[in-house]
């Protein structure tokens, strides 16, 4: 059982479970970090050399494994955990 899933809270998991799921959310703040630098590497540096220059092979190959580290990231990070209200 996949311990972020999104109908089911940390309260009700088994130990193991919770503990799976607390060292999933230690790597949130890091994942967030890549997630930041990579979009803001991919927007300032791949898209405008490709506007204006002839896409070259290289540069097709960067865009391509930035592209997918950015998806990557959007999957791993648990969002419905970091915008989950508290409750009392």
């Amino acid at each position: 059982m996949l311990c972020c899933n999104p109908k089911t809270t940390i309260f009700f998991l088994k130990a193991k479970e919770k503990k799976q799921c607390q060292r999933i959310l230690e790597f949130v703040p890091l994942l967030l970090f890549q997630l930041c630098y990579k979009t803001i590497w991919f927007a300032g540096i791949l898209l405008p050399f490709l506007l204006t220059n002839e896409p070259q092979t290289y540069v097709i190959v960067f865009i391509v494994i930035f592209a997918s580290y950015i998806i990557g990231d959007l999957i791993a990070i648990p969002f419905h955990y970091l915008f989950r209200k508290e409750s009392e």
